[in-house]
């Protein structure tokens, strides 16, 4: 089965030649914790010895790609708190 493309609106083409896509979706599924939108932020020590934050993708365009992610946080951190939540996109005008 062929996989379902996002309708394409617009696109730019950078300076480097890569081109950026704005796609709209019907749904995301976002990350949630006992209920609550959620996201994940790690600690990164960049080379060099600066350091920052890293920011985990936590929405997904797929059901079951969310609930992919979801499981493997649940057994990273022994909590079943974790889950989806499902976010409908506006209606096209």
């Amino acid at each position: 089965m062929p996989r379902r493309t996002n309708k394409i609106i617009m696109q730019q083409t950078l300076k480097d030649g890569l081109i950026h896509y704005v796609q709209v979706v019907d749904t995301v599924w976002h990350l949630t914790y006992n209920g609550q939108l959620a996201r994940l932020r790690q600690e990164h020590n960049w080379t060099g010895g600066s350091f920052g934050f890293k920011y985990p993708k936590c929405s997904w365009t797929t059901e079951a790609t969310g609930w992919t992610a979801v499981n493997k946080l649940i057994k990273i951190y022994h909590d079943d708190g974790f889950g989806l939540m499902e976010i409908k996109g506006r209606p096209a005008e």
